[in-house]
C-alpha cells in the first residue's frame, strides 16, 4: 500500500510538472504570436508612413513641374509679344520713314438711329435742291466724308450780295403797257433774289392813267408786308425810291 501510495504520488507530481510545462509554452506562445502582431502592425504602419512620404514627394515634383511649364510658357509668351511688338514697330519706323504709311482701319457701321438720322438728312438735303450755295453743299459735303455726326447740318451762309447796278431807266413809251408802269433798265440785269430790290419808279414824262389810283392802293395794300420801303414805293409813284437795307448791303460791299 505504501509503495502504491509512493507511485501515485510520483505520477501525480510528474502530471502537475507536465501541465506547468505545457501552461509555460503556451504562454511563450501567446507572448510570441502577440510580439508577431505588434511586429507586422509596425512594419505595416511604416510601410504607410513611406507609401504617404513617397506621394506627397510625387505630388510636390508634380506641382513643381507643373509651376515650371507655366512659368515657361509665360515667359515664352511674353518673348513672343515682344518679338510681335518690335516687329511691328520696324515695319512702322520703315513705312514712316519711306512715306508709305499703312491705312486707317476701317471705321465700325453707324448705330441704327444714326442711320436713320442720316437717310432723314440725305432726304432733306434732295428736297432742299437747288436752295443751297455751292459752298454750303462743298461745307456739307466735306463734313459727311470726314464722318457722319448725329449734330444736324450747319445752316448755309447767306448767299453774298450782288453788285450795284445803276438805277437809270427809261419809260415804255411803245403803248405795250396800259398803266405805263413798266421800266426799262439801261443796263443788263441778272435775275434777283425775292425782297432784295424795289421797282424803278416811272419816269416823270409816262402819262398818267386813270387806274394809276387803284394801282397804287393795290400796290401798297400788297407791299406792305415786304417793308417799309416797298410799301412807299407802291404808294409814291411821283417819289424817288428810299434806299432799302439790300441796296445799303450792296452799296457798302462795294
Amino acid at each position: 500500500a505504501e509503495a502504491e501510495a509512493a507511485e501515485a504520488a510520483r505520477r501525480e507530481k510528474k502530471a502537475a510538472a507536465a501541465r506547468r510545462v505545457e501552461a509555460a509554452r503556451a504562454e511563450r506562445k501567446a507572448k510570441e504570436a502577440e510580439e508577431a502582431r505588434r511586429r507586422e502592425a509596425a512594419e505595416a504602419d511604416a510601410a504607410e508612413a513611406v507609401r504617404r512620404a513617397k506621394a506627397a514627394e510625387a505630388r510636390r515634383r508634380v506641382e513643381a513641374a507643373r509651376a515650371e511649364r507655366k512659368k515657361r510658357e509665360a515667359a515664352e509668351a511674353a518673348a513672343a509679344e515682344a518679338e510681335v511688338a518690335a516687329a511691328a514697330a520696324d515695319a512702322a519706323a520703315q513705312a514712316t520713314a519711306a512715306g508709305d504709311l499703312p491705312p486707317p482701319p476701317p471705321s465700325p457701321p453707324p448705330p441704327p438711329a444714326e442711320q436713320e438720322l442720316l437717310r432723314g438728312r440725305g432726304r432733306m438735303d434732295r428736297r432742299r435742291g437747288s436752295m443751297e450755295c455751292p459752298e454750303a453743299a462743298a461745307a456739307r459735303a466735306g463734313s459727311t466724308a470726314a464722318g457722319p455726326s448725329l449734330l444736324p447740318p450747319p445752316p448755309p451762309p447767306p448767299p453774298p450780295p450782288p453788285p450795284p447796278l445803276p438805277q437809270s431807266s427809261v419809260s415804255d413809251d411803245d403803248g405795250d403797257d396800259p398803266f405805263g408802269t413798266s421800266t426799262r433798265s439801261s443796263a443788263f440785269s441778272p435775275p434777283r433774289p425775292f425782297g432784295s430790290s424795289t421797282p424803278s419808279p416811272p419816269s416823270p414824262s409816262s402819262p398818267a392813267s386813270p387806274h394809276m389810283s387803284h394801282v397804287s392802293a393795290a400796290g401798297s395794300s400788297t407791299l406792305s408786308t415786304l417793308g417799309p420801303s416797298a410799301s412807299q414805293t407802291g404808294s409814291d409813284r411821283g417819289a424817288p425810291d428810299a434806299p432799302s437795307a439790300a441796296q445799303a448791303v450792296r452799296a457798302a460791299a462795294a
